[in-house]
C-alpha cells in the first residue's frame, strides 16, 4: 500500500478506449522526443473507460508547443504490485488489477494507474478507499 502525491502530467488519450492505447503511447513519445529521462505513466479511469498515456510535466515543457494536455493524477491511497519483464507480459496487466480489486475495495473515482519505472519494471496502482 503507498500513499502518492499529486502528478502533474502532459497526456494523449486513447482513441477508441482500450483499443487505442499503442496509438497513444506512441504519439505521446513522438512528441516528446521519446522516454530517455522522463516518468510515464497509463492512467484508466473506470466510469469513463478512459485511457491516457502521460509523461510527467517538466518546468520546461510547453503544453501548447507540444500539443499535449495537462492533467493531474490524483494522489492518495493506492494498493500496489510489480510486473516484471513487463513487455512480455503486457497481457497480464488487467488480472494483476483483477486480482488487487478482489482484496481491496477500489476507488472509481480516480484512475488505476501503471508506472512505467523502467523498460523491464511496471508498478500497477489502484486507487483504494
Amino acid at each position: 500500500m503507498k500513499n502518492l502525491q499529486d502528478k502533474k502530467v502532459i497526456y494523449v488519450r486513447a482513441e477508441g478506449g482500450l483499443s487505442g492505447i499503442k496509438g497513444a503511447w506512441d504519439k505521446l513519445e513522438a512528441k516528446i522526443g521519446g522516454p530517455k529521462g522522463r516518468k510515464f505513466y497509463g492512467a484508466y479511469y473506470a466510469q469513463t473507460g478512459e485511457y491516457r498515456a502521460c509523461a510527467a510535466l517538466r518546468e520546461n515543457d510547453n503544453s501548447a508547443t507540444l500539443d499535449l494536455d495537462v492533467g493531474i493524477i490524483p494522489g492518495g491511497k493506492y494498493a500496489d504490485a510489480k510486473i516484471y519483464d513487463w513487455p512480455a507480459k503486457i497481457d497480464k496487466i488487467a488480472e494483476v488489477f483483477d486480482a488487487l480489486a478482489t482484496k481491496y475495495k477500489a476507488d472509481v473515482t480516480r484512475p488505476s494507474l501503471e508506472f512505467y519505472r523502467s523498460q523491464r519494471e511496471l508498478i500497477l496502482y489502484l486507487p483504494v478507499k
